[in-house]
């Protein structure tokens, strides 16, 4: 199944035959009756059955919040971090491929950077269906590491391999040099500055 999320919309009307009115056409009449997003797929002799979850549900989850924190709460590459993905894109090709992991041919397409500059980074190719991604979750020894099967992908592909980031201020300027979007307050005190008893 695609990594992205699936909508669902059921519309119900007439459509054209001998039992049905003229007047009635199926553009008048189909409405729109039930909308949502599809949570998970089983096959069971012959047949798929789709679970489902309304629109409306989640309208009873409590809203998003941000904690005041040290760290940046930005989705890397989001729209709020804006950090630049053409800056942080590095070419590379297949070597070997497992199921969750790949190696890429020799270490010149790093640059500059570390292995471990690339964790929580992205990993992303040209799939039949459009641009598939994976998240790096581990970077050692040659091995890169991903969150999800390696689909569509054979040794000798090109890939792009997108620097990751720690979420903290040492990482926002020395990998993406973004230090004006940090979404997080890196000088919150280290002791409470109310009461005789402070607090570390």
């Amino acid at each position: 199944a695609p990594r992205r999320v699936i909508f669902l919309r059921i519309y119900s009307g007439f459509l054209p035959g001998p039992d049905v009115p003229l007047g009635w056409s199926e553009a008048a009449t189909a409405s729109l009756i039930w909308t949502g997003r599809v949570l998970e797929t089983s096959a069971k002799r012959g047949e798929v059955q789709l679970t489902c979850d309304t629109l409306g549900a989640g309208m009873k989850r409590p809203g998003l919040t941000r904690f005041y924190q040290r760290e940046c709460s930005f989705v890397l590459y989001g729209p709020r971090c804006r950090a630049s993905r053409a800056a942080a894109t590095h070419p590379a090709v297949v070597e070997t491929l497992g199921n969750r992991t790949l190696s890429l041919v020799g270490s010149a397409w790093m640059g500059a950077r570390q292995p471990s500059n690339f964790v929580g980074g992205v990993l992303e190719w040209a799939g039949p269906y459009g641009a598939e991604t994976r998240m790096i979750v581990g970077f050692s020894g040659g091995t890169v590491t991903v969150d999800g099967p390696l689909t569509d992908l054979a040794p000798g592909d090109p890939v792009n391999v997108l620097l990751g980031c720690q979420h903290v201020v040492a990482s926002c300027v020395n990998l993406h040099n973004n230090i004006q979007n940090y979404g997080g307050t890196p000088y919150i005190p280290t002791k409470n500055p109310i009461g005789k008893n402070n607090h570390t």
